[in-house]
């Protein structure tokens, strides 16, 4: 039986799991839970600081790991990320789903 993945579960923990031949990123990454990152994507905050890994691949997978746990598509998180003219629309997705789950 498949595990349920949930906005609580342990980044590290995860990439663990899904990426274990990536010993230096694991090694490097901060403790936080993927609701941890969606909130700094929704109101503003590096990500690479909050993930404690600054690199692209890396992100770009705990993106993927946000879009199964949230439905939202990658496009939202990407844009909350990079700052550009559809960031603010990005954020309040992120900050709209945030707000749902409470």
């Amino acid at each position: 039986m498949a595990k349920q993945e949930k906005m609580t579960d342990s980044i590290r923990e995860w990439y663990r799991e899904a990426y274990a031949d990536d010993e230096w990123a694991i090694a490097q990454m901060a403790d936080i839970t993927f609701n941890d990152v969606l909130k700094v994507l929704a109101y503003g905050g590096c990500v690479y600081d909050a993930i404690g890994v600054g690199d692209s691949v890396v992100r770009e997978r705990v993106f993927c790991g946000l879009e199964k746990r949230t439905g939202l598509e990658y496009d939202v998180f990407y844009y909350a990320w990079l700052g550009t003219g559809k960031k603010k629309w990005a954020q309040k997705q992120c900050r709209a789903f945030l707000e749902a789950a409470v």
